[in-house]
């Protein structure tokens, strides 16, 4: 991919190795775990006008597509937190006028916050019976990561471990939480890397 057509703002080309998806941190590998045969009693009061034979499958339908919500690549939150990280920004300034150079970035323990809103629709018989608004916390903490910087772009990861910790939300109150250890992802399948400058 030649560098003049890479968009930065667009991460859907960056393929990187290495880490687990939300929903695998929650729930570990097995689809079936994710739901419990009635759904998440959190969201009863939610669907308490829901005919009564139909609020079992209802229920379960629901928390299946909140499950669903958190399908999201852990390494998505953690290259838009390293794009900001003030050591790349810096050694993207260092590199960007010089395609030759390479700086390689020892980066000491720090954290990466996100938090997302997302919402479910629910409909029954094309009418909607529920709308279910939940925030996913994530903290992960990195530790022992090294980044190359070549023409302002982060090119390569190496080493480095990585503790996230998730929490899945519903109306102020905890429905879920999971710890995940990982390595640090070790690839970024660009070839042009990805964009440092754009944070700055």
């Amino acid at each position: 991919m030649a560098v003049d057509t890479f968009d930065s703002r667009d991460l859907r080309d960056v393929a990187v190795a290495g880490g687990p998806t939300l929903r695998t941190i929650l729930f570990g590998d097995d689809p079936r775990a994710a739901v419990p045969r009635r759904g998440w009693a959190a969201f009863r009061d939610t669907l308490s006008h829901v005919r009564p034979e139909m609020r079992t499958v209802v229920e379960r339908e629901l928390a299946a597509a909140v499950a669903g919500l958190l399908d999201i690549d852990i390494n998505e939150p953690l290259l838009a937190g390293w794009r900001a990280h003030s050591q790349l920004r810096e050694a993207a300034r260092n590199t960007a006028f010089d395609r030759a150079a390479t700086q390689i970035v020892s980066l000491a323990a720090h954290r990466i916050d996100s938090s997302y809103q997302p919402r479910v629709d629910l409909f029954v018989d094309e009418v909607r019976v529920a709308t279910v608004e939940v925030t996913i916390d994530l903290t992960v903490e990195v530790f022992g990561l090294l980044a190359t910087v070549r023409g302002g772009r982060l090119v390569a990861l190496h080493r480095g471990r990585c503790v996230a910790h998730l929490a899945l939300l519903f109306a102020n109150t905890e429905l879920l939480g999971g710890t995940a250890e990982f390595d640090a992802p070790v690839t970024i399948a660009l070839g042009s890397g990805v964009d440092l400058m754009f944070a700055i």
